[in-house]
């Protein structure tokens, strides 16, 4: 027996087409979330075969969740629901490879043609993608959330506005750094010293510049978190490396 085509609806509030078709029970089987967060956490669980994109969700998330849904699911059937006035977000549907756009409110009729010729994949097919979908999942996560820290590792920056940014919780984002084997905070100070190490080649930049070129609130951290992950303090470490210098310029000459 072959199962019923699975449709996940992002953002959608109040009676709508998809409640009338899921009324029915015949065609398909519909999963409501209401926010970006919860629909990436159900595509972690879950292998749907379309994916609405409503207006409830601001215009300006659209596009960037569009995007992942697209990373993260790369064979969904992606369709966009927006206001007729909407064009940017047309603009953007087109070059993230959307199947369709519908204008609010969309009917029964329209909801249906856009999910027609869906193929129904095996339950046994099903269950074996969701545990590679598990893993895609948490290796896009760790990818956004590592590019996110590379460009932004010189402010003050929390697990909160990494998560916010790339539409995960906290506590999962969390959870996934301590799996890596380096926390999160251990993650962005491996950035910001790799950046103080750079900057020690110049002599002329004091330590206390570096600090906070690095992204260090203070020297006094910076010398903590130094000492703690390269075993010297900046000073020493400095001096060394000053010294490895000159001679290895010493023996060039």
């Amino acid at each position: 027996m072959r199962r019923k085509v699975q449709v996940l609806v992002a953002g959608c509030e109040g009676e709508s087409a998809f409640d009338e078709i899921d009324r029915e029970g015949i065609f398909c089987r519909i999963s409501r979330v209401r926010t970006p967060v919860q629909l990436l956490k159900k595509l972690c669980r879950t292998a749907p075969d379309a994916v609405f994109l409503d207006t409830t969700l601001s215009a300006g998330t659209r596009p960037e969740l569009a995007s992942c849904v697209r990373d993260i699911c790369p064979d969904v059937r992606l369709i966009l629901v927006m206001d007729s006035r909407d064009f940017s977000a047309l603009q953007s549907a087109m070059k993230l490879g959307v199947f369709r756009v519908l204008v609010a409110p969309c009917t029964r009729e329209q909801v249906l043609e856009a999910l027609e010729g869906l193929p129904e994949k095996e339950r046994k097919r099903a269950a074996e993608e969701d545990t590679d979908r598990t893993g895609s999942m948490s290796s896009y996560l760790m990818d956004s959330a590592l590019s996110y820290i590379r460009e932004h590792y010189r402010e003050k920056i929390t697990l909160t506005q990494v998560s916010e940014h790339i539409y995960c919780s906290s506590w999962y984002l969390s959870r996934l750094f301590t799996m890596s084997g380096r926390s999160f905070p251990e993650t962005v100070n491996s950035f910001r010293i790799g950046e103080a190490i750079r900057l020690m080649g110049n002599p002329g930049v004091h330590l206390c510049e570096i600090a906070k070129m690095a992204g260090f609130s203070d020297s006094t951290q910076f010398s903590h978190v130094f000492r703690d992950q390269t075993g010297m303090t900046p000073g020493e470490y400095r001096r060394r490396k000053l010294n490895a210098d000159l001679k290895r310029n010493g023996t060039q000459g």
